[in-house]
Parts: C-alpha cells; sequence; structure tokens
C-alpha cells in the first residue's frame, strides 16, 4: 500500500520531539510537492506534523472556566512554527561520514586491492584438490593461503608463516598440514627421481614478485612437514637459472614452471612446497634503497603430497 505521495508505507519511526519522521524506501528521489524531505542514498526521511490540539477559550482568548469565564468556541491551539517546522526539525542530524569512518573504508578498500591471490593447481594443493576430483574438503578460498594476510603475517607473527600458508599462530594441527581439515596425505602425483616437471600456479590478482618451490622427504603422512627440511631441498628451474621463478608480467595467469627434481631423493610421501612472494609493497631494499618490491611483501603458500620413485 502507497500514501497520497505514491510512497510506500513506513518502514521505521523516528521520534524527534512531537513530530515523527519515518524512513521510506523509494526507487525513484523526485520531491512529491508540498512534501518536505531529508534524502539520505535511496532512501528519504518522511516528516509528519502532530496534529493540532484542540481547546476550548473564552471570549478573553483565555483557557475556558466554566466557574468563571464565557464560552466564546472551540478553537485549535497551534504549535509554535519551530515545533511544526519539519524541514528543520530541533532534534533531527542527518548522518554524516566521519573523517574515522572514511579513513577505515578507505584503508579496508586499498588493502582489498592490494591483495594478491593465487594457487598452485599442478600438483594440486590440499586445499584445491576437491577441484581435480579428490574426495577431499572444499575449500572456496583455496587462492587466499596468504599465512592470515599481510597485517597478520608482518604486524602481529613477526613475517612467520605456516608452512602450507597458514597463519603461523592459528591452533595446531593448522587446516593445510598434516592432521587439518584439508591435511590428508592423498597422494597427487608421482614423479621419477632427477625428472624435469611442469608446475601450474594459477595467478587470479597478480602482484608481479616471485615463486619459489621446494620439497620435504617426509616419509609419514600424518607427520606435518617442517620449513627446515623443506629448506634442505630447494627445487632447481629446469633451466639452470636459479631457484626464484619471477613473474613475467602483471596479468592473472596460468604460469607454467619447469622444474628439475633431485638427483637422489626418494620418498613414499613428499610434501611439494609452493611460495610467492608478492612485489607491490614499498618497502627498503638490502643496500638502503627504497622502491617497490623491496621490504616485507605479501606471501602466499601451498602443499601438495607427492611421491618421487
Amino acid at each position: 500500500m502507497e500514501d497520497e505521495a505514491g510512497l510506500p508505507n513506513l518502514v521505521s519511526f523516528h521520534h524527534v520531539d512531537e513530530a515523527y519522521y519515518e524512513t521510506v524506501k523509494v526507487d525513484n528521489l523526485k520531491k512529491p510537492k508540498a512534501t518536505p524531505f531529508a534524502f539520505t542514498s535511496t532512501h528519504v526521511i518522511k516528516c509528519h506534523k502532530p496534529p493540532r490540539k484542540r481547546r476550548r477559550t473564552d471570549v478573553n482568548g483565555e483557557p475556558y472556566n466554566p466557574k468563571n469565564s464565557t464560552l466564546l468556541e472551540h478553537s485549535y491551539y497551534n504549535r509554535s512554527s519551530e515545533d511544526n517546522d519539519c524541514s528543520q526539525p530541533n532534534n533531527f542530524v542527518p548522518w554524516k561520514p566521519t573523517l574515522e569512518f572514511l579513513f577505515m573504508s578507505d584503508l579496508f578498500f586499498l588493502l582489498y586491492q592490494i591483495a594478491g591471490h593465487g594457487r598452485l593447481i599442478d600438483p594440486p594443493s590440499r586445499s584445491s584438490m576437491w577441484r581435480f576430483g579428490f574426495p577431499t574438503k572444499r575449500n572456496f578460498n583455496d587462492n587466499e593461503l596468504f599465512c592470515g594476510g599481510y597485517q597478520v603475517q608482518w604486524m602481529l607473527n613477526g613475517g612467520k608463516c605456516g608452512v602450507c600458508g597458514d597463519a603461523w599462530d592459528e591452533p595446531r594441527p593448522r587446516s593445510n598440514e598434516a592432521g587439518g581439515i584439508y591435511g590428508k596425505g592423498i597422494i597427487v602425483r608421482k614423479y621419477r627421481s632427477r625428472q624435469i616437471i611442469t608446475v601450474k600456479v594459477q595467478l587470479t590478482a597478480n602482484h608481479l614478485g616471485f615463486f619459489e618451490f621446494k620439497i620435504c622427504p617426509n616419509n609419514n603422512p600424518k607427520k606435518a612437514a617442517t620449513q627446515q627440511c623443506l629448506d634442505r631441498y630447494p627445487l632447481l628451474l629446469a633451466d639452470g637459472s636459479g631457484y626464484k621463478y619471477k613473474v613475467p608480467h602483471p596479468k592473472p595467469d596460468t604460469f607454467h614452471i619447469h622444474l628439475r627434481l633431485p638427483r637422489v631423493l626418494y620418498c613414499s610421501h613428499c610434501v611439494f612446497q609452493w611460495t610467492y612472494t608478492a612485489g607491490n609493497n614499498w618497502g627498503t631494499c638490502i643496500d638502503g634503497t627504497q622502491r617497490v618490491g623491496c621490504g616485507p611483501q605479501e606471501t602466499f603458500r601451498n602443499c601438495a603430497d607427492v611421491t618421487i620413485e
């Protein structure tokens, strides 16, 4: 049902002195004639004046007293113009965003924009296995294993990160480590020693930086791999150019990286680790200069379970 101005019935009341205001939703913000409104986004605040009170007066205009007054007529008592002014009610203050609100909104938007997103898809990571038909729990945020986020990693945990991308301070077992809800130890790929393998990484939000790959002969799917074990077996790029793959362009893409497995390494269960260090934050470099890509950066990690024969 709509009122005389063609607006929906009231949604909520705001009492101001003796007048009241209703918040109504409108599709067209055209101001109806002779109706005061305060516009707020797609809602309007409609003011309703209270009905005038009726009182008895005597011939002198004073309140009627049956003992010593002669009744003249019933007249209407009007409140002051200030009380009846719906366009500027005394206690109604339209909401205005504070500086703190604007600052936090801009900060949230900025942090959202600078956050990269990516996942290891070949071999499929523990959080992404479900996308490839494995009977594991679905993680729809498998491209957000970024150590809890930049703030958590660098301001709360001193730069530390879980082995498989979980926040360092997450209760053990962490979600993507052995014993966690995604760390089931299911083998997703079988390789051979010294084999050149092709690894695929998907960046859904690309912020340059570089990838690193490591492997740990854990041989126990119920045991969490350690970073110390992984650091002993960094994987060399197949072209022999080093251990870091620099992201070649800033567009979202799936990157194919060729790696060479260690010469003498066999395992019934190895933990394969991908680490992505983004390169879009401003910071201080080792040589003391400052530029984008130096200093603390957003970090991603994924783990996959493989076998090397």
